[in-house]
C-alpha cells in the first residue's frame, strides 16, 4: 500500500538507483535519488549500507528474486521488512508480492518483455497481483509504456538498457512515473 509520504518519495526525482554493491549504494546515497532498488548481492555485507538508506529518509526495495541471503517465500518477506526495514519489494512472481502485501509493504511487478506473447502474458499477471507499481524491463519501449499507462492506473516504472539522459526524457514523456538504472551518472541529472 503506498502512503501519501511513500509517494511523495517516488514523485520527488524521477530516477531510481539499482544497487548491488557497497560502492553502488554509496553513490546512491550521495546522488538526489529518493529511491534505492536493491536488485542483487548479499544484503549481510550491505547490511550497513542498507541501514544508511533508511537514515537518509530514502525508500528501499527489495528485488526479492535476485537479493541473496533471504528465503524467496513469506518469512523471507517478513525477516526482511523486520531485520532491514525494508519499505517494498520487486518481483516477477505474483505470490510474493501477495505475501507482501500481507505485511503492509508496497509491492511492484516487474515484466520481462521478450515479445508480444511475454507482454500479454505480463498484463495477465498484473491483473492477478493488483501491485502498486508495475516495472517493465527492458525499459526502453516507450510505445509499450503508454499501452500499459493505458489499462492499468497503477504507476508504471520503466528499467533496463536506460544508459542516457535522452532514454529518461523519451520515457517520462510516454508516462514512465520512475526510471530505474544502474547508471550512477544519470542518479543526480
Amino acid at each position: 500500500m503506498i502512503t501519501q509520504s511513500a509517494q511523495a518519495k517516488f514523485e520527488q526525482y524521477p530516477v531510481i538507483a539499482a544497487v548491488r554493491t557497497p560502492e553502488d549504494f554509496h553513490c546512491a546515497l550521495e546522488s538526489k535519488v529518493a529511491v534505492v532498488f536493491m536488485v542483487g548481492g548479499d544484503v549481510f555485507k550491505v547490511r550497513d549500507e542498507i541501514a544508511r538508506v533508511k537514515a537518509s529518509n530514502r525508500l528501499i526495495f527489495f528485488h526479492m528474486d535476485l537479493v541473496e541471503g533471504i528465503g524467496k517465500d513469506g518469512s523471507g518477506i517478513h525477516f526482511a521488512k523486520e531485520e532491514f526495514g525494508i519499505d517494498g519489494i520487486q518481483s516477477t512472481k505474483a505470490h510474493l508480492l501477495k505475501l507482501a502485501k500481507h505485511e503492509n509493504l508496497m509491492t511492484c511487478h516487474r515484466i520481462f518483455l521478450m515479445d508480444f506473447q511475454a507482454l500479454e502474458s505480463g498484463m495477465h499477471m498484473l491483473k492477478q497481483s493488483q501491485p502498486d507499481f508495475v516495472e517493465l524491463t527492458p525499459g526502453i519501449v516507450p510505445r509499450i509504456v503508454r499501452k500499459v499507462n493505458l489499462e492499468f492506473k497503477q504507476p508504471v516504472i520503466s528499467s533496463g538498457l536506460v544508459s542516457r539522459e535522452k532514454d529518461i526524457k523519451v520515457l517520462q514523456e510516454a508516462g514512465a512515473h520512475n526510471i530505474v538504472c544502474s547508471n550512477r551518472k544519470l542518479w543526480s541529472l
